[in-house]
């Protein structure tokens, strides 16, 4: 299984304005799927999804094959983006004292 596949799997999440990203190498895939459908949604139906999704395309043999699907609504992503500008600032600030 290859990266595009895993994507291609991903993008049939009915979701608006999705952003699908896998990483990785095979065996140790990584995914990141992004929208602003995500917001409010718990984590437990978020990764029930994303797993069925990829389970519907591949069966079991996924589970073998990719090590996590991250789901994030585009609010936690600005809200992560943020936070690791202001830590750059802080810890720049620290370097400088």
């Amino acid at each position: 299984m290859n990266k595009e596949q895993i994507q291609e799997a991903l993008e049939q999440l009915p979701l608006r304005e999705k952003e699908v990203r896998v990483g990785g190498r095979p065996g140790q895939w990584l995914a990141v799927v992004i929208s602003a459908d995500y917001e409010g949604v718990p984590d437990h139906k978020r990764q029930s999804d994303a797993w069925g999704a990829l389970l519907d395309a591949y069966g079991m043999s996924v589970s073998r094959e990719v090590e996590f699907v991250y789901t994030f609504s585009r609010v936690e992503v600005e809200e992560m983006e943020a936070q690791a500008a202001n830590d750059a600032l802080n810890a720049q600030a620290a370097a400088g004292s």
